[in-house]
């Protein structure tokens, strides 16, 4: 197939981005927060870049979130000033990193701490430069990432936060993530959010003030915003999301790792949004990822006429493009949909098919899988 490179000058691997979409969905995801009556902070793990932080920044978010200290410096020092470092950290060499950031009176500089020890650091930081450090409480909400566990240990830590000196506990910090997401994406969203809501009451009703109650996630962000918008959970002020602002590529891996994975829920989940994504930016090879998802989801939900279905429209994209290995995946699911209608028969025609496709791109581990199959049907 002949290629037309648009930007031949261009060495490679580079980043291209459409800026008319990229200012569209800065303006989509703040206009979700500011009918949500709830504060923007995004995370700017998804683009790393201080110049698309100042967009949305300019578009009316209140601040930004990064990961790890190190990136708190670099946006710092790309000319942004109110941040929060999502990662809770400990060690003398990131303290450091912090130091240099607290002694420049114009970064409004927030921590997130699930642990008494990282925030002992902290205080001890904000002593030396004489100045309060501003941290928010992390509660793990079911995702077994990091955070202090609802209930008793966050009030535990509360007080102990409170008790230490320069260290100033200005509210909490949720986060949903994978493991929220097996019961769907709107109930992943109702549940960290009343999580948040519990302890933020608990927290007040023992007289401990919060300014700040966080909650967020890329795939619930707009499910969320949905929730606040419709007057629940008002004690929620501020969310985080980390995608919406560049995703179809994420969205494209997260689906083939459901695919590879037979995750059904996954599947049922993230596959509808890449063809969403797909559509609209007329990406062929990611919407006939999209077909192909559906079609595995459709076999493994007992649906075999629907999964043809969509792995016929996956294989005339795939075909089209002239995309050898998608060509030869999207066989082996033929032949896995035709075995599960009991047609061992078309099955080996599928699996053969795609194991030339596979031995002409030698694709050894692909190959092997495939051969695995047909020896099975023998």
């Amino acid at each position: 197939m002949t290629q037309n490179i648009p930007f031949p000058s261009l060495n490679t691997p580079a980043v291209l981005l459409d800026l008319n979409q990229l200012e569209t969905n800065i303006e989509a995801i703040q206009r979700a927060a500011n009918e949500a009556g709830v504060k923007l902070r995004p995370h700017i793990k998804i683009h790393s870049c201080a110049e698309i932080a100042k967009m949305q920044i300019k578009a009316g978010a209140c601040g930004i979130e990064v990961g790890p200290v190190e990136e708190a410096e670099a946006m710092a020092e790309g000319g942004l000033d109110d941040i929060v470092v999502a990662h809770p950290f400990y060690g003398e060499h990131k303290l450091e990193i912090l130091k240099r950031l607290l002694q420049k009176p114009e970064n409004k500089i927030t921590l997130v701490a699930d642990m008494i020890e990282q925030a002992k650091g902290y205080s001890k930081v904000g002593r030396a430069v004489g100045r309060k450090v501003p941290v928010l409480l992390k509660i793990d909400t079911g995702v077994d990432r990091y955070g202090v566990l609802p209930g008793e240990p966050t009030l535990n830590l509360a007080k102990k936060l409170k008790q230490l000196p320069f260290i100033e506990l200005i509210g909490i910090y949720t986060h949903e993530s994978g493991a929220n997401y097996s019961k769907g994406i709107d109930v992943a969203a109702f549940e960290v959010a009343s999580i948040a809501c519990e302890m933020a009451k608990m927290l007040r009703g023992e007289g401990i003030e919060l300014d700040v109650v966080s909650v967020g996630s890329s795939p619930t962000y707009y499910e969320s915003c949905r929730l606040f918008k419709d007057g629940k959970f008002t004690e929620i002020n501020e969310i985080h999301p980390g995608g919406r602002v560049i995703g179809d590529i994420v969205y494209m891996m997260m689906t083939e790792a459901a695919a590879k994975a037979q995750d059904l829920g996954r599947l049922q989940l993230l596959a509808p949004k890449l063809e969403e994504l797909a559509t609209r930016d007329d990406h062929m090879a990611f919407l006939a990822v999209a077909h192909r998802a559906q079609g595995i989801a459709h076999r493994l939900a007992g649906e075999p006429v629907e999964a043809v279905a969509r792995l016929n429209q996956a294989m005339d994209i795939f075909t089209e493009l002239e995309t050898g290995w998608q060509i030869g995946r999207t066989y082996f699911e033929m032949g896995e949909v035709a075995l599960s209608m009991s047609d061992v028969g078309r099955a080996q025609g599928y699996f053969n098919q795609a194991l030339a496709s596979f031995e002409a791109m030698k694709a050894m581990p692909d190959i092997e899988r495939t051969q695995a199959a047909l020896g099975a049907l023998n």
